[in-house]
């Protein structure tokens, strides 16, 4: 009899590897052409779903794989423009794993949110929000501190788009 937190344990690995196996071959995805990143648009949107719902695990090569695939993708994209300024990168302190879940925040909601996907206000709010979320679950592995802790302490009051300054 599996006692109930193993039996847990056991099966998020098991749908964490399920889901690994469905990522795409990224390194067969033609990124060359301005053509060729339309018709990527929906591996971006795996790999950025990818990034939002697993953990930050060093030497998961699944994550390693869809964040070099998604910044290279957001790098030749010339359908939709992404920025790094301002409280995002103090948020993230450094930190290449917290950045990789913005930029994957970013990417999710431009392409899920076309309409506001020229709307750099929008898409900074909505992806620090998701970022927040991310970083608030404990079964992520993110720890809070610094100006991560500010920005969910500003979320939690309603104040994080004056604190965004956007």
């Amino acid at each position: 009899m599996f006692k109930p937190i193993i039996f847990s344990a056991l099966l998020t690995i098991a749908s964490v590897s399920i889901y690994a196996q469905s990522l795409p071959d990224y390194q067969s995805i033609r990124l060359e052409k301005p053509a060729d990143y339309a018709l990527a648009d929906s591996s971006a949107l795996l790999a950025s779903t990818y990034l939002l719902t697993t953990p930050l695990v060093k030497d998961n090569i699944g994550r390693l794989k869809s964040m070099q695939f998604l910044i290279k993708w957001m790098g030749g994209t010339p359908d939709y423009t992404f920025s790094l300024d301002g409280p995002v990168t103090k948020i993230s302190s450094g930190n290449v794993d917290i950045m990789g879940v913005y930029l994957a925040a970013m990417v999710k909601f431009c392409l899920e949110n076309k309409s506001q996907s020229k709307d750099q206000k929008a898409i900074k709010l909505n992806a620090v929000k998701t970022l927040l979320a991310y970083c608030s679950d404990p079964a992520h592995g993110v720890k809070i501190k610094g100006e991560l802790k500010k920005a969910m302490e500003a979320d939690e009051k309603g104040e994080l788009e004056k604190y965004l300054a956007v």
